[in-house]
C-alpha cells in the first residue's frame, strides 16, 4: 500500500483500530501503537509546519501535551 504524503501517519491510525478490535477495544492494549502514531505526527508536523492539517493527526498542541505527559517530547 502506498503513503499518501499528505497523510504518511494514515497506516499507524490504521493499526491502532485494528489493534482495538482484536483487543475487545482494550485501548491500553495498544498504546505502543498509539506513540508510534504522535510521533509520526510530531515528525510531519517538524517537517511541513505547524499549520499543515494531517488528517490521521491530532492537532499539533494535542501532539505535544500527549508526548510531555509521556514523556517523549522532540
Amino acid at each position: 500500500m502506498a503513503v499518501d504524503p499528505a497523510n504518511p501517519c494514515q497506516p499507524h491510525a490504521c493499526d491502532i483500530q485494528a489493534c482495538i478490535q482484536r483487543n475487545q477495544f482494550q485501548q491500553e492494549r495498544c498504546e505502543h501503537l498509539v506513540k508510534k502514531l504522535y510521533a509520526c505526527c510530531a515528525a510531519f508536523y517538524e517537517k511541513h509546519g505547524r499549520d499543515t492539517e494531517c488528517v490521521s493527526c491530532p492537532k499539533p498542541e494535542a501532539v505535544d501535551r500527549k508526548r510531555a505527559a509521556w514523556g517523549d517530547s522532540h
